[in-house]
């Protein structure tokens, strides 16, 4: 007759075996250790474009992660008052050719988030914050996918056409299901030359992906 084993040696058995069992896309939602920022930018361009996530569309651009343990991705938007009631965003394996796996289900999704308080600022920045930080399962490319998620307004991104940043490039997203599933499938067209203009902060390495810009309302001047 074999002994009993101790309460706490059974539980600690049944959390590694959840561990194991612990699927690619189950965990998203991980804990951290206590966040040190670090930043990464695709810095100093002009912002030249305006991509529309409209109506249960989205649009993303594909970043080459430096750090697995992300706090925040801010993105641009010019600085007027939002025309959209919810934002959420995909965050998405991507193959070998740089292509988004849309059809995969997300290694990560947010929180739901309204529209930034209308401050003045140029350009507006529209930030998704995660607390507990997120957490991606390697380092490797990923596209970061903000999606119109009311099916009704339109999110306003500020891009570059110049072919900034050599890590990726932006996509556009076709009509989701707006209830927070994924993202729709890609578009048939796609501007190889665009980036759209955003920073990632890391919790281990402050480096900044992003792209700097000339204002919203300088860009306006200039192409007057």
């Amino acid at each position: 007759m074999g002994s009993k084993q101790p309460k706490s040696l059974v539980l600690a058995c049944i959390v590694a075996m959840l561990s194991v069992a612990c699927g690619k896309y189950a965990c998203q939602a991980q804990a951290a250790p206590p966040c040190q920022p670090m930043n990464v930018v695709i810095d100093g361009a002009p912002a030249d474009t305006l991509a529309l996530a409209f109506q249960g569309h989205g649009y993303g651009q594909v970043i080459t992660a430096s750090d697995t343990v992300i706090s925040s991705i801010r993105f641009e938007m010019p600085p007027e008052l939002a025309s959209f009631a919810q934002a959420i965003l995909y965050v998405m394996d991507v193959d070998s050719s740089g292509r988004p796996n849309v059809l995969e289900l997300p290694v990560y999704t947010s929180q739901i988030i309204p529209p930034p308080a209308y401050t003045g600022q140029d350009p507006q920045p529209l930030v998704f914050s995660f607390e507990p930080p997120m957490v991606l399962p390697r380092l490797a490319r990923y596209f970061f996918d903000v999606n119109e998620n009311g099916c009704l307004g339109v999110i306003k991104l500020l891009g570059n056409r110049m072919n900034i940043y050599p890590g990726g490039g932006a996509w556009m997203t076709a009509l989701s299901d707006c209830d927070g599933s994924g993202p729709g499938p890609l578009t048939a067209t796609v501007d190889p030359q665009l980036d759209l203009l955003c920073d990632i902060t890391y919790c281990a390495s402050e480096i900044v992906t992003s792209a700097r810009t000339r204002t919203w309302g300088q860009l306006k001047i200039l192409y007057r």
